[in-house]
């Protein structure tokens, strides 16, 4: 991240994978020069090899880190 300021608070992002929120990870970072966590809570429907895909997904578009929580519990 060209723009992003030491010690700046970073931005949280609800992560998809998809079109919008992988717009929005590069696009987060250079329009507001902060680091951008994503975060993708699992309801059901990812397994271990979507989950990976998702982390590398994120880190490649730019994130700092990416969270994957298990709802499962929770959610049903």
């Amino acid at each position: 991240m060209p723009n992003a300021s030491a010690g700046a608070k970073p931005i949280l992002l609800a992560f998809s994978g998809g079109l919008d929120t992988s717009f929005c990870v590069p696009w987060l970072a250079e329009t507001y020069g902060r680091p951008v966590v994503t975060l993708t809570v699992n309801t059901g429907s990812i397994d271990a090899a979507a989950a990976a895909m998702l982390e590398e997904r994120s880190k490649t578009l730019g994130a700092v880190a990416h969270h994957l929580v298990d709802a499962r519990p929770a959610y049903f």
